[in-house]
């Protein structure tokens, strides 16, 4: 990882997007509230030079959120209010200004044309073949398309086909085809609650998912993740949304609030860190402590046991790997038999559960840790619970 030397962007801040133009080997950058387009030419070592200033529409003084170089040359381009869209020979035309707050653009695989907006959930576009003209909208929202959110900040279309659409919610969604309807990946890989910003696939399949102040790297085929924050190195402590992009050479370029970072894929390297198995440091049943020796009775340390009587409503779980020189790289996930279907993944940021009011009845908690390269680990710790029992 690397911050950009190139001295045409030191001290370039407040980036809103940034967009690798291919077909012209051209870097197109917008900056906050500013409805101007700055073009850098791409040179063959990878330095950026001859910047100049495009309008696309002087009239249209809303902000630039988001740009897609589609297969045939085009950019789309999409505003506060309106997508446009600039062909190979720079002629600029109005595409459709009734869909606004545009947050992302992307193609897939058959030449459907994704937007993803701010308020309106996403509209797949598709084309004809032959024309290039418009043959039919399909919206995603929370009304329409099984969306939880109708705030979609970004959409990754792969190079197999696959379709995926970050929400502001920080749920992740993969758009079955077959079906067309989405599928909700987000505990699969741990984001909970931190707002997606942009999605970039690099050369081996990953994703690159940058959220408002970390970068995550997940593995769709194993579900694997890692982190990526400033204690990394990163000078970014705040990610623009819209300032995701591969570079030619493969490498992943972000923006936000300190400029630029870098970071060169390596591929699905096999890691070999032990995962350490999780321990349970302390329980709490009504705000109080059981290893505390006026509350010992609930807990039989020689069959692992928690008791909990009628009266006990509240019970809260504390974890943790020991895993102390990279603790912020540490993921869990948890799951009470009984009550939860699945596991329920808490990225790195968290290490404990609650529960209220337990029905009578056998219980047992499961919980799991990663090592720091995002790794699930097959050591499960795990605590019996009894809930509704009378104690003597």
């Amino acid at each position: 990882m690397t911050r950009s030397s190139n001295p045409l962007f030191q001290g370039v801040q407040n980036i809103q997007v940034i967009y690798h133009v291919k077909s012209k080997h051209e870097i197109w950058i917008t900056k906050e509230e500013e409805n101007e387009i700055y073009i850098a030419q791409e040179q063959s070592n990878g330095d950026l030079n001859n910047v100049k200033a495009i309008i696309v529409d002087r009239a249209n003084h809303s902000s630039i959120n988001s740009l897609l170089e589609d297969s045939y040359g085009n950019v789309w381009i999409g505003f506060d209010q309106g997508v446009y869209k600039r062909s190979a020979d720079g002629k600029v035309s109005l595409i459709d200004s009734k869909i606004a707050n545009v947050t992302s653009i992307a193609e897939d695989k058959r030449g459907n044309i994704w937007i993803g907006t701010e308020k309106q959930g996403v509209f797949k576009i598709q084309l004809n073949i032959k024309t290039e003209k418009i043959s039919c909208i399909i919206n995603f929202s929370e009304k329409s398309g099984n969306l939880q959110s109708n705030s979609i900040q970004s959409v990754c279309c792969g190079r197999n086909g696959s379709v995926y659409i970050g929400a502001r919610e920080g749920s992740l969604y993969l758009y079955n085809e077959s079906t067309n309807r989405m599928t909700d990946l987000s505990n699969r890989y741990g984001i909970t609650e931190d707002a997606i910003q942009d999605i970039v696939e690099d050369n081996y399949g990953l994703l690159w998912i940058s959220t408002v102040k970390k970068i995550i790297r997940y593995n769709p085929l194993n579900h694997v993740s890692t982190y990526f924050t400033p204690s990394d190195g990163i000078l970014v402590s705040s990610f623009s949304k819209n300032a995701g992009v591969k570079l030619q050479n493969g490498q992943i370029f972000f923006g936000g609030n300190k400029g630029f970072c870098l970071f060169r894929p390596a591929g699905t390297n096999e890691h070999h860190t032990t995962v350490s198995r999780v321990i349970i440091t302390n329980i709490d049943v009504n705000n109080q402590s059981i290893f505390d020796h006026s509350n010992s009775s609930h807990f039989d340390s020689q069959r692992n046991k928690l008791i909990l009587q009628p009266k006990d409503d509240n019970i809260s779980l504390e974890f943790s790997s020991l895993n102390y020189s990279s603790a912020e790289k540490i993921q869990y996930a948890y799951k009470l038999i009984g009550i939860d279907k699945d596991w329920v993944y808490l990225g790195n940021d968290r290490r404990y559960v609650n529960y209220t009011n337990l029905p009578a009845g056998r219980y047992t908690f499961e919980v799991k840790a990663t090592d720091e390269n995002g790794q699930w680990g097959n050591q499960i710790s795990s605590l019996t619970i009894i809930s509704g029992y009378e104690m003597n």
